[in-house]
C-alpha cells in the first residue's frame, strides 16, 4: 500500500487538481488524505473521478476553512470509519497478514489551546485502535528548533505539549526522505521560515508490523506544503556504486569548470543542507563529465600500440614523426593506467585493511630477498675481485 498525505490548501486552485494528477500519475498511491480541502462532498467526488479512485469519505469544512478528505483504491479493504472535526479514522484489513490498522488522517489546529486538546482527544480514542495505528498529515507543530528555519527561536516549553503526547502514545516518528522541511511561507530570503510540521507517526507494534515503510516529502507548487509519500512495501533498489573521484580526472581540462560551475549552483535550506547538497551536484556533474571522456587507459593503450604496428608496416615518408607522437600518446597512456591502479590498491587498502597484510608481508619479504641477493652478489663479487689481484701479486 501506498499513501498520499498532503494539505493542499483548496482543492478548488487552479494549480490543485493538475498538481494531484501528477502525483498520482507519478508515485501510484492506493490511498489519498487531504487536509484544508475548504470543499464539500460534492467537489471532492469530482475528484474522486479525476483521479479515477473508487471510494471517498469527506468531513465538509465550517464554511470555507477546514475540510477533510480521504479517497481510495477498491483493493484496499475499509472495515470500518470513524471522524471528528479534524480527523478521518479507517480500520484497513491487510490481505496477506491478516493483521488490521487504523490509519488515522490528522489535520490539526493553529491554534496552541485548541492543538493541545485534540492531544487530548486523540489519546483517549486510542482505546479505540488498540496498539496498532498510524498517525499522518499536517499536525501544525514541531518538536525542536531543529525542525524549524528562520524565524524567531521558539522557547523549549513551547514543544512541552507535543512531546508529551508522543512520549505518552509512545509513537516512533518514521523519518523522511528528501527535504527537510514540509511548510513554508514562501517569503523572500530573510523573512523565509520553514518548518517540519507535516510527519507519519506510528505506534511500536505498527513499526514492527511494517519495518520497512518510508515516508517521502514530495515538494508541490500548488500548496506551501509539502506532499508526504507514505510507502509501506517499499521496493528495494539495487545499491548505487559509492562515488570515488578518479585522479585521472584532474590531467584532463575543464575539470576544474566542471566543478566550479557545480558549487555555485543556487540551493535551498540551512548552511549544513546547502554544503550538502552542492557536495551531491559536483558528485553528479563530474559523472556526468566523465561519461564523455576515453579514460580506458587500457584501452587507449591497445589501440596506440595498433596504431603504431600499422604506421611500421606502411610505406610513408611520414612515419617516423607519427611514430613518435604516439610514442608520447603512449607514455602518457601508461602513465594514466600507473595513475589509476595506484588509486585502486590505495582503495582497496583502505576497504579491506589486515585482509591485506599477507600481500604486504609477502611483497616485504619479496623485497627483503632481493636486496639479500643483491648484498651476495657484491659480497661474491668483491671476493672474486680480491682473489684476482692477488693472484696477479704472486
Amino acid at each position: 500500500m501506498r499513501a498520499l498525505v498532503w494539505n493542499c490548501r483548496g482543492a478548488g486552485s487552479p494549480l490543485t487538481i493538475p498538481q494531484l494528477k501528477e502525483l498520482v500519475q507519478v508515485h501510484s498511491p492506493s490511498l489519498i488524505f487531504l487536509s484544508e480541502t475548504k470543499k464539500k462532498k460534492s467537489f471532492i467526488n469530482c475528484v474522486k473521478q479525476w483521479v479515477k479512485f473508487d471510494e471517498l469519505f469527506v468531513v465538509d469544512p465550517v464554511g470555507i476553512a477546514g475540510g477533510l478528505a480521504v479517497i481510495w483504491k477498491k483493493d484496499i479493504q475499509v472495515k470500518s470509519i470513524l471522524f471528528t472535526s479534524f480527523t478521518i479514522e479507517l480500520l484497513i484489513g491487510d490481505h496477506r497478514g491478516g493483521r488490521d490498522w487504523w490509519c488515522v488522517c490528522v489535520y490539526a489546529s493553529t491554534d496552541d489551546k485548541i492543538r493541545e486538546q485534540q492531544w487530548r482527544v486523540l489519546e483517549r480514542r486510542t482505546q479505540v485502535w488498540g496498539e496498532c495505528w498510524a498517525l499522518m498529515g499536517d499536525l501544525n507543530d514541531i518538536t525542536s528548533n531543529g525542525e524549524k528555519w528562520g524565524g524567531r527561536i521558539r522557547p523549549a516549553s513551547s514543544f512541552e505539549s507535543f512531546n508529551g503526547f508522543i512520549n505518552r502514545t509512545a509513537l516512533i516518528d518514521l523519518g523522511f526522505v528528501g527535504v527537510p522541511w514540509t511548510w513554508c511561507n514562501n517569503w523572500n530570503k530573510e523573512g523565509e521560515i520553514k518548518e517540519r510540521i507535516d510527519r507519519v507517526l506510528g505506534t511500536r507494534q505498527w513499526c514492527g508490523n511494517f519495518g520497512k515503510a518510508r515516508v517521502t516529502h514530495v515538494e508541490t507548487e500548488a500548496s506551501d506544503h509539502c506532499a508526504l509519500v507514505l510507502d509501506l512495501t517499499p521496493v528495494e533498489t539495487p545499491r548505487k556504486r559509492r562515488f570515488t573521484f578518479d585522479r585521472r580526472w584532474i590531467m584532463q581540462e575543464g575539470v576544474g569548470e566542471v566543478v566550479q560551475e557545480a558549487w555555485e549552483m543556487d540551493q535551498q535550506g540551512s548552511r549544513l543542507y546547502k554544503v550538502q547538497r552542492k557536495i551531491r551536484q559536483v558528485r553528479m556533474n563530474l559523472l556526468n563529465w566523465s561519461k564523455k571522456l576515453n579514460l580506458n587507459s587500457k584501452k587507449q593503450i591497445k589501440q596506440i600500440k595498433k596504431e603504431i604496428q600499422e604506421v611500421k608496416g606502411s610505406q610513408g615518408g611520414e612515419g617516423r614523426a607519427k611514430i613518435t607522437g604516439l610514442k608520447r600518446k603512449l607514455v602518457e597512456a601508461y602513465r594514466r593506467e600507473e595513475v589509476f591502479w595506484s588509486q585502486k590498491a590505495r582503495i582497496k587498502w583502505l576497504q579491506e585493511g589486515d585482509k591485506n597484510t599477507s600481500f604486504f608481508h609477502a611483497s616485504v619479504m619479496s623485497r627483503r630477498n632481493r636486496i639479500g641477493l643483491m648484498d651476495l652478489k657484491e659480497e661474491v663479487g668483491s671476493g672474486a675481485r680480491m682473489r684476482r689481484r692477488l693472484g696477479r701479486k704472486l
